[in-house]
């Protein structure tokens, strides 16, 4: 009888060992994906950023042109 009571014993000791290792391996993989995801969304922000600059300049320098400028007459051939 205490042969199979330290079977019991053993094996739940092995059961918590391996479940504290499965929490620990969850545990880290979470935390490298989150530090992915942060460094990829502040890759992105820094592009929209910069594209958000390029749309500013431009809206600027539209902005700066004369409104009644005209446009050259430019003739299409016709074949």
């Amino acid at each position: 009888m205490v042969e199979a009571q330290e079977i019991v014993q053993d094996a739940q000791r092995r059961a918590i060992r391996m479940q504290n290792e499965s929490e620990s391996t969850a545990t880290s993989r979470r935390e490298g994906a989150d530090q992915y995801a942060r460094e990829v969304m502040f890759g992105m922000e820094e592009q929209l950023s910069e594209i958000l600059g390029q749309i500013r300049r431009g809206i600027d320098t539209l902005r700066d042109q004369p409104e009644n400028t005209s446009s050259p007459d430019i003739q299409i051939p016709v074949s």
